[in-house]
């Protein structure tokens, strides 16, 4: 009965065996809350999405912690990594790739960057390919995520890039969050 309570009140949705709790898409957890969750999905995503990215491609990738899994798969690849992830920049100074940072205004609860001077020197680059998370996709709205300036720079980096990827896990399937930044037909 407190299981039904709960899910009539849109806390939390019943599965077989028990509930699980509904994510809030209006609201981001921070990057620890973040990484803690569904780390082997994201690594298996990190792999996957890393064996698509050649020698001699020019990457950007996004400021998320799904992003971050593909970081130990780039290890000994000759390519060049832009990002505006401040856990990637830390993670990306103990390998040999060469990196560039975009700057902006920094995002504490993401930690990355944002915002107009992001979007200026983003959109004077080209690049191979892309990796974007997302806070939900679904068929009707495409791809969101909670924060406008975050999508902004979403949507700017999918028009600079050959080719386009959202990584994320299951979870983000069917969900709709804030702000539209990409219709499906543009990923790769």
């Amino acid at each position: 009965r407190d299981l039904m309570y709960l899910e009539k009140n849109g806390l939390v949705e019943r599965h077989h065996g028990g509930a699980a709790k509904l994510i809030d898409t209006s609201r981001e957890l921070s990057v620890t809350q973040r990484m803690q969750r569904f780390s082997d999905d994201k690594e298996a995503i990190g792999a996957k999405a890393a064996s698509l990215i050649n020698d001699g491609d020019v990457i950007f990738l996004d400021g998320g912690t799904t992003t971050a899994s593909i970081l130990s798969y780039l290890k000994g690849k000759d390519i060049t990594v832009f990002t505006n992830g401040i856990m990637h920049i830390q993670m990306l100074e103990k390998m040999d790739v060469k990196t560039f940072i975009i700057g902006g205004e920094m995002k504490r609860k993401t930690g990355c960057f944002i915002g107009p001077i992001a979007l200026r020197a983003i959109e004077r680059c080209r690049f191979d390919k892309v990796c974007i998370g997302a806070n939900g996709i679904s068929l009707e709205m495409g791809c969101t995520n909670a924060d406008l300036n975050e999508s902004e720079l979403k949507t700017m980096l999918i028009r600079q890039a050959k080719k386009a990827y959202i990584v994320c896990d299951s979870t983000k399937f069917g969900i709709e969050s804030f702000h539209n930044f990409a219709e499906l037909q543009t990923i790769t």
